[in-house]
């Protein structure tokens, strides 16, 4: 960079270099230094002198060597000052000063470079650090012609480019570490074009260390792609035209079948058009891509495998707050997106604690969750189901979410449930009979005239006893009236005359006859065990009646049993078997009701029924 000099001798322009100033005005100020040592009084030059020296912008000075003894140090004082190197310094005179009060640090080096430029004549031009500050200068020293032991220095500061020059040094130090130590492959092409200016291939200009383990290819420097890999393919050397054509850079994933590679690109222009440089920054990225293969492979294995399925499939957020999809497969009513209502919609608020019970107990395990509980079902219904949801970790370790199915066991658990009622029956008929058959013997013993004709009738209510339960055990293969049914429920009583029987002749169906046979047997049971029957002058009037349809509703059939003459008789406690096999009634409670009054004179029992429903046939 030149800059000029204003009012130098005459009037003249004269210009500098960057050193600080121009051989001309070092021969001014170096005859004007010697004019001040040879002739006081010249004073043309001195001016001159003073007028090149003052003007210079970078620091000057011309100092002379001092006499040292024989153990003092040697030195150097200021015979002249310009005004830019006393701003330097900082002090306003510096005239006869020794040099090294204004640079006390590093002072012997800057002293030998002096003492060479007095001992050989020849000018030099150093770098020091000088300062506490760690300012540097760039000194250019020479000798004063005609003045032995002077120099002239000028002198710049340079520390801003020295830290500029150290902060690239350390940017393009970090830069060429990355380059070399950075996984991803890196190169820089020159993109080839045939006479129709159409991308056919490419030769690598650079390559760093990182590019042959990712792309396979060695010693491509210099090299041409075609050269390298003849059957790579056309769409890779168009792609990189394109972007040394436009200059837009571009981010893709492609395969290279021809290396058997597949790649994670970015490349851009890089220089002038005209070069068509392209610098491509590439991943081998075959293991991904195989792994993402095998993954949805997987996946569409796993989804025809859930597709096959009848079961339900679900997914459940990491803290199962949120069900994230459910597929009821027409069990459960499905849920496309999101829902946080899902407890509420699915389960039944008295199994609610115990589910969340067991969800919290798969969390804090990291576990398997499995369950087997009441869910609603999309029909209304409350119907079983097992479910089992097992983690999803992610690459972390944590629960990213749980993927469960459920199976519908309704049928099952109604199955175990008649299986526990058969059970349970089975005991409560089994003691009935045994009750029923000693008091049927203690009264056929009691009101028989003699031996044999006890054995007869007790033979013969044994065999009635047997009849009837037969007909609980198997149920009715084909329909019956209810004065039938009465006829066969009640036989088992020893003195069957206290059981006043009326009502008009009614056919029920084959469900209806075994579900009334069973409530005749079971309160004509507890009358023989708890009430009117058990004391000799206690009876039962049973009885039963159509009522004739009105207003478009179907016909009722009612049933009666008033037991009267018994012990008082109060409400038990608890319900036992028997009971709710009453309260069931003849409809399942669906078509019917029942009312048991447990009144202090004896049991009255009142059914009633849509007649409609009980002489179906398959009811």
């Amino acid at each position: 960079m030149e800059l000029v000099l204003a009012g130098l001798a005459g009037g003249q322009r004269r210009t500098r270099s960057a050193r600080g100033t121009t051989a001309s005005s070092i021969s001014i100020i170096q005859n004007g230094s010697a004019c001040v040592h040879s002739n006081p009084d010249c004073s043309e030059p001195t001016d001159q002198y003073k007028a090149v020296f003052d003007a210079i912008d970078d620091g000057a000075c011309i100092i002379e060597q001092m006499p040292s003894g024989s153990n003092g140090p040697r030195d150097y004082r200021y015979l002249a000052v310009n005004p830019a190197m006393r701003r330097m310094v900082g002090v306003r005179d510096l005239t006869g000063r020794s040099v090294r009060d204004s640079f006390p640090d590093k002072i012997e080096e800057l002293y030998d470079d002096f003492d060479r430029v007095l001992a050989t004549g020849e000018a030099a031009r150093v770098e020091r650090e000088c300062t506490p500050q760690g300012l540097v200068f760039d000194i250019a020293v020479s000798r004063l012609v005609d003045s032995p032991g002077c120099l002239l220095a000028i002198i710049r500061d340079v520390t801003g480019r020295r830290r500029d020059q150290e902060a690239l040094r350390r940017s393009e130090e970090q830069y060429r570490q990355l380059y070399e130590s950075m996984d991803e492959g890196f190169c820089i092409v020159e993109v080839l074009f045939d006479e129709n200016d159409k991308a056919c291939d490419y030769r690598f200009l650079q390559t760093n260390p990182a590019f042959e383990r990712q792309s396979g290819l060695l010693n491509a420097v210099g090299r041409r792609m075609r050269e390298l890999a003849p059957d790579h393919e056309q769409h890779w050397f168009e792609t990189y035209g394109e972007i040394a054509k436009t200059g837009q850079p571009s981010r893709f994933e492609d395969g290279a079948a021809a290396l058997g590679r597949w790649f994670d690109v970015y490349a851009f222009r890089i220089g002038d058009a005209k070069d068509r440089h392209v610098a491509v920054l590439f991943r081998d990225i075959l293991p991904r891509k195989r792994a993402e293969r095998e993954l949805k492979q997987s996946e569409e294995r796993t989804r025809a495998l859930v597709n096959a399925s009848s079961d339900i499939v679900y997914r459940m957020s990491p803290d199962w707050r949120e069900m994230r999809q459910l597929d009821g497969r027409g069990i459960l009513t499905t849920t496309e997106g999101p829902t946080v209502r899902w407890i509420e919609e699915y389960i039944l608020p008295e199994d609610q604690v115990t589910i969340l019970a067991a969800i919290d107990r798969a969390i804090e395990a990291r576990d398997v969750f499995e369950l087997e509980h009441r869910v609603r079902k999309s029909d209304g219904s409350v119907g079983w189901a097992f479910s089992r949801a097992i983690p999803v970790f992610d690459e972390h370790g944590a629960i990213s979410e749980w993927f469960g199915m459920a199976s519908d066991v309704t049928v099952r658990r109604q199955a175990e449930e008649q299986r526990v009622l058969l059970n349970s029956e089975m005991s409560h008929r089994l003691k009935n009979i045994l009750a029923v058959a000693n008091s049927v013997a203690s009264q056929t013993l009691r009101s028989a005239p003699d031996m044999p004709t006890a054995q007869k009738a007790l033979a013969e209510r044994l065999a009635a006893l047997a009849r009837a339960q037969d007909i609980l055990v198997t149920g009715h293969k084909e329909a019956g009236t209810v004065s039938d049914l009465v006829e066969v429920a009640t036989s088992i009583h020893a003195e069957r005359e206290r059981i006043n029987t009326s009502g008009p002749v009614v056919r029920l169906g084959p469900k209806a006859s075994l579900a009334l046979s069973l409530i005749i047997h079971e309160l004509c049971t507890n009358a023989i065990k708890y009430g009117s029957l058990s004391e000799r002058i206690g009876h039962v009037h049973v009885s039963w009646s159509v009522e004739d349809a009105q207003s478009n509703q179907p016909p009722l059939f009612r049933f009666d049993w008033v037991e009267q003459d018994g012990p008082q008789v109060r409400q038990p406690h608890k319900s036992s078997f028997g009971t709710r096999l009453i309260a069931l009634g003849l409809g399942g409670g669906q078509y019917g009701k029942v009312d048991l009054n447990y009144d202090s004179s004896g049991l009255r029992c009142h059914i009633v029924a849509r007649l409609d429903y009980l002489v179906a046939e398959n009811a």
